[in-house]
């Protein structure tokens, strides 16, 4: 107890440096965010949980024809397997937003704004935007997932508790046309399947979500 608690102590008395004789902060930040969207956007990421205890893991796709639209890719049988590896031989894209503080705080917009996430059931989901900063979720512009394992279709609206049945009305159009995911706007035979206890403990879920903001 006392090596860790004089470690803390340690640890919060070190000096972070800006680091502004770096060579990349030297460009302008419209040129760091250029190379920060080469490096770690326009990639599709699966999230997932791996345990009993839902710790939450993550793989860049593997297949590169993985669209909008498709139902299936192969990592739906590598989910244990590394990420697809780029151009540099890196796996995970998450290890440039590790590098220094500067560059996370410049760099995680682009992270969440410029891939691709996709869910294959509610559980994940709700864990990720539990454990995620809220001012991520707005960010997030391409989501993919679906209500439970083996669901054909995805859901591309993002999924939260408000109803837009009156906002989609206003505007000529039917809330199942457009994708509204509250619930009273799922069709009934979804709502009274069993698996639809997944979706009620994400409403409940997404309260809390909103209660952080």
């Amino acid at each position: 107890m006392v090596k860790g608690k004089g470690r803390n102590e340690k640890e919060k008395g070190r000096k972070t440096h800006w680091q502004a004789q770096g060579p990349l902060f030297t460009l302008p930040l419209e040129i760091r965010n250029r190379v920060y969207e080469e490096c770690i956007g326009g990639y599709t990421i699966h999230i997932s949980t791996i345990d009993a205890y839902h710790r939450m893991s993550h793989t860049r796709c593997k297949s590169s024809l993985a669209t909008l639209s498709s139902k299936n890719c192969a990592c739906g049988f590598l989910a244990r397997q590394q990420g697809v590896a780029d151009e540099w031989g890196n796996t995970s894209l998450v290890h440039l937003l590790a590098t220094c503080r500067r560059i996370y705080t410049e760099a995680v917009v682009v992270f969440y704004g410029k891939n691709t996430f996709t869910f294959s059931r509610i559980g994940p989901l709700v864990s990720h935007l539990l454990n995620i900063p809220p001012q991520r979720i707005p960010v997030m512009r391409s989501v993919k997932w679906k209500m439970f394992v083996g669901a054909e279709e995805w859901c591309t609206e993002k999924p939260w508790l408000s109803c837009r049945k009156r906002e989609l009305r206003d505007g000529g159009k039917v809330a199942e046309e457009a994708g509204c995911a509250c619930f009273e706007c799922w069709p009934k035979e979804v709502r009274s399947d069993t698996r639809a206890q997944d979706w009620l403990r994400y409403c409940l879920l997404m309260r809390t979500v909103e209660q952080k903001k």
